[in-house]
């Protein structure tokens, strides 16, 4: 199965990656290019690529997240 990634989430697609192989250990994940190969066998490919699309947004916000929290952090660090 190959699910199309949006440029702006390539970034986020090694530790999406990971974290997808953790999740689902019978499954293969690669990422080649603009897309995302999903190699395995008996999955149900909606529900792997719900979670391939979550695992992308998830990390993109996170680390999108990163500088207001540590202005967050911060601030709440110094009386």
């Amino acid at each position: 199965m190959i699910v199309q990634i949006s440029e702006h989430l390539r970034a986020s697609a090694p530790v999406a990656l990971a974290r997808l192989a953790y999740h689902y250990p019978e499954l293969s994940f690669a990422l080649v290019d603009e897309v995302i190969e999903v190699l395995g066998e008996n999955f149900d490919e909606a529900v792997i690529r719900r979670e391939v699309s979550y695992a992308l947004y998830r990390q993109h916000l996170f680390v999108q997240s990163l500088p207001l929290r540590a202005a967050l952090l911060a601030t709440l660090s110094h009386p």
